[in-house]
């Protein structure tokens, strides 16, 4: 482990605590610096997600947020769609997963900008500035 790994590990962390989705973030960072498989990066991602969102989990139940029964079918669904989309990975070639990860983030990036754009036009407060 690295100086670098440490530095990313606590701006990907921080990212994912701001709801900004530093998940994505690790498994370019891991592909591209770290040399790792597309499908081991986004089973570390999986990893750092989990962490994420037990520190999320444990902060909502502290302000009494959650509500059960939603969470136990999420929670049912989410482990269903993880253990099929970890044995479809198994079967598409990891050239193709990654491609896929690639056109799935720049679809994603693009609808957030396209939506954040939409409500900064309508916010008052931003009305009268030149940049949007």
């Amino acid at each position: 482990m690295s100086i670098l790994d440490i530095a990313a590990g606590l701006l990907f962390g921080a990212l994912a605590g701001m709801g900004i989705g530093g998940g994505g973030l690790i498994v370019i960072y891991l592909t591209l610096f770290r040399d790792y498989s597309q499908r081991d990066a986004q089973g570390a991602n999986l990893i750092f997600f989990i962490v994420a969102a037990a520190a999320s989990l444990l902060i909502h139940f502290r302000k009494r947020k959650i509500k059960f029964f939603p969470v136990i079918f999420l929670t049912l669904g989410g482990l269903f769609g993880s253990f099929a989309g970890a044995h479809v990975t198994t079967l598409i070639p990891q050239e193709i997963t990654r491609k896929l990860f690639g056109i799935m983030l720049v679809a994603t990036g693009l609808i957030t900008f396209i939506k954040t754009k939409r409500v900064m036009r309508k916010s008052p407060a931003i009305k009268g500035t030149k940049n949007f």
